[in-house]
């Protein structure tokens, strides 16, 4: 526990820096520099970018885990319902945490498994003021107890993964609702948030 909390400060301050550069550079009007930064960052490029909803919260994340996904020859199904402006006000960083490390672990699971048809199916949909995500993934599990605090990970014997408890933490954060479920051959997640309405409206 000491050594993951060491690690988590050493990252908050490595990325702390990292945002200030970039900060920076934008600052003096270096968008291109600023750009290159992001790219090393986050090992994507700006052209890998897709439009899949116009609602770029969930289009900027999704970009990145199906290119990913395309990269690890991984199938995906999408079912997509999103208003392209609906305003996520101050929980912006909240949706993309839970959406990306939802699908982090669902193309992990995926990519320790050793199967010819893997599949990640992705449903979003905004309804009565709240985004409900649902997301299942194929996986071999057999003892997961995620009603403790930390939850050992499957990654690497003895280490412990943090995934799911950020995911549960930021959503009971938003006052949301999460429910997570899995038999030997998949894994489910679903998340319910109220996130307000539209702008439109």
């Amino acid at each position: 526990m000491l050594r993951k909390q060491s690690e988590f400060r050493i990252l908050k301050h490595d990325l702390k820096n990292l945002l200030l550069s970039i900060n920076f550079q934008l600052a003096q009007g270096n968008v291109d520099t600023a750009q290159k930064l992001l790219e090393n960052i986050t090992l994507t490029a700006t052209s890998s970018f897709q439009t899949y909803t116009g609602c770029w919260p969930i289009d900027t994340v999704l970009s990145s885990k199906i290119n990913e996904m395309n990269t690890e020859n991984i199938l995906y199904s999408l079912d997509l319902k999103i208003p392209a402006d609906l305003d996520f006000k101050h929980n912006v960083v909240d949706i993309c945490a839970i959406l990306g490390n939802i699908l982090d672990n669902a193309i992990e699971e995926c990519n320790r498994i050793d199967s010819p048809k893997k599949e990640i199916k992705i449903s979003i949909h905004y309804r009565d003021d709240k985004i409900i995500m649902k997301v299942t993934n194929p996986a071999r599990i057999n003892n997961l107890n995620i009603s403790s605090k930390l939850i050992r990970s499957a990654k690497r014997k003895g280490r412990y993964g943090l995934g799911i408890n950020s995911i549960r933490e930021r959503v009971q954060k938003l006052e949301g609702y999460s429910d997570f479920s899995w038999n030997e051959n998949e894994f489910k997640v679903l998340i319910i948030i109220p996130v307000g309405q539209s702008i439109a409206q």
